[in-house]
């Protein structure tokens, strides 16, 4: 219906038959876990009216391969694309100010993103598991990168580290076993287990 402004938490979740959905514009919200478990969900298209996107709002679609956040959105919250393990294209705008924990885990398919350079923090597991993904580029102004933050990225050839970047937290680069080298500021502090298992040369700057 073209008057619905908000779909509540969990008012889809574990619905495994649906394949495609059709929101309205004038939808502003959707709540936490409202599409959770839709494993055969394909096809999605966030209207340019919403403005909030709620944690695990699509946790496990497991089929949808692409997904573009409309420029209301500046926050994406915890665990909202976990395990969209064929997910290979997310785009991001350039407004979003913040990016939870788990936003991304386990998305395995994911090639290539572009980070918004408004963002000062990488949380924690927010891209662990991605293991197809190529590269990252962290924007100017980031101060942590958190523990697992890519970790199991298996795929990961290079990681550009700002000079803003002041900690990498515990397991960062865990089993990144594709990353030969990594340049970070001399100043930052590394936790002693963020490359672990990881054949990474570290050179400071």
């Amino acid at each position: 219906p073209s008057k619905v402004t908000e779909i509540r938490a969990s008012a889809f979740e574990d619905c495994t038959r649906l394949v495609t959905v059709n929101l309205p514009e004038g939808l502003e919200t959707i709540r936490a876990s409202a599409f959770a478990n839709n494993y055969n969900l394909r096809h999605i298209k966030l209207p340019d009216s919403l403005t909030y996107l709620g944690a695990s709002a699509f946790e496990n679609c497991e089929r949808l391969e692409e997904i573009t956040i409309p420029k209301g959105v500046i926050e994406i919250n915890g665990a909202t694309f976990k395990g969209c393990r064929l997910l290979k294209t997310i785009t991001l705008h350039d407004e979003i100010t913040s990016i939870h924990g788990e936003a991304f885990m386990n998305c395995q398919s994911l090639l290539n993103i572009t980070l918004p350079p408004k963002i000062t923090e990488i949380r924690g597991d927010t891209f662990n598991g991605c293991h197809s993904l190529q590269g990252i580029t962290i924007p100017e102004g980031v101060t942590r990168i958190g523990g697992s933050a890519f970790r199991y990225n298996y795929d990961l050839a290079y990681a550009i580290v700002p000079s803003t970047v002041t900690e990498i937290g515990s397991s960062a680069f865990r089993e990144c076993s594709s990353l030969a080298t990594i340049r970070i500021p001399a100043n930052a502090y590394v936790n002693e287990r963020a490359f672990k298992d990881s054949p990474t040369i570290i050179y400071e700057y």
